[in-house]
């Protein structure tokens, strides 16, 4: 027999567990919501959870935020009229549903152009999809920084419901200036081909599509430099326009690591009076 290594994170179980029961006490109350596309989901705690696999004696059920926020909760309930819950794994990585964003700053503004944007903490959002029931928002700065925070709030009532992602840049009160950011753009002919020049940095191309190009640092491999550049072409009346994601790792003008030869161990030459002198051959006798 081999060695049994007792590491269990719970005491021994002499009978099995009543239905709706666990080590701790009863389990949290359920109840059911009918969405009004007529799904049918769990309620616990705050949590709502949507039906994954109906089984004839049993329902699992997993969270709804397990593809956006990749949440690891699960439920399991009875596959009856009564609808007891007989397990309850409770990993929730994310507030519960209820959970209202009253401590946020969050209203709406129009912009000098008469767009209507949503404004969070200072921080402003624009349109990205408008659905019957709800209105996705995406970050101002997305484009030229690949911000990748987004909101979604009702269509009738304007309640935020959801802000997702995390800021990677500050509160931008104002508009640019036209030119200011990037500052210095310009194309170079080198023996490479043709090369992009931002702000003193080069980029080389990476890849072509039909409306932009992609472009990567020039130390991307040597210095694992993040930094990218996607350049768009002129499209539906917009001029061309381009956006930097990530930042460099390296100051300007830096060279790449040149490749260095692993040194040799040679043996050390003997002087000519302790060298042995070599046989002659037949040939140079």
């Amino acid at each position: 027999m081999r060695q049994l290594i007792n590491i269990h994170n719970h005491p021994p179980q002499m009978q099995r567990r009543k239905a709706g029961y666990f080590e701790n006490g009863p389990l949290p109350p359920i109840h059911y919501h009918t969405t009004k596309r007529g799904s049918l989901q769990l309620e616990m705690e705050g949590y709502r959870f949507t039906r994954m696999k109906v089984l004839q004696t049993t329902i699992h059920w997993s969270c709804l935020q397990t593809k956006a926020l990749r949440c690891k909760a699960r439920a399991v309930t009875n596959n009856d009229l009564q609808g007891t819950i007989r397990r309850y794994v409770n990993y929730h990585n994310h507030p519960p549903n209820c959970y209202t964003y009253e401590e946020l700053d969050v209203h709406a503004k129009l912009s000098k152009r008469g767009k209507v944007q949503l404004m969070i903490d200072g921080f402003s959002f624009s349109r990205e999809k408008v659905r019957p029931h709800t209105i996705r928002w995406i970050c101002n700065q997305a484009w030229i920084l690949n911000c990748k925070v987004r909101a979604t709030s009702e269509k009738m009532s304007g309640k935020l419901i959801s802000v997702r992602g995390a800021h990677n840049h500050g509160v931008v009160s104002s508009r640019r200036k036209w030119g200011q950011f990037p500052k210095d753009v310009a194309y170079i002919m080198t023996s490479r081909g043709i090369q992009l020049t931002v702000n003193g940095y080069i980029f080389s191309r990476q890849k072509v599509s039909t409306h932009c190009e992609m472009w990567r640092c020039m130390l991307s491999y040597s210095h694992r430099c993040p930094a990218r550049v996607s350049t768009y072409k002129p499209r539906n009346g917009q001029g061309a326009r381009i956006s930097l994601r990530n930042q460099h790792n390296h100051p300007i003008g830096a060279t790449s690591r040149k490749y260095k030869k692993p040194a040799v161990n040679k043996s050390p030459k003997l002087p000519k009076a302790l060298s042995v002198n070599k046989p002659k051959t037949s040939t140079e006798q």
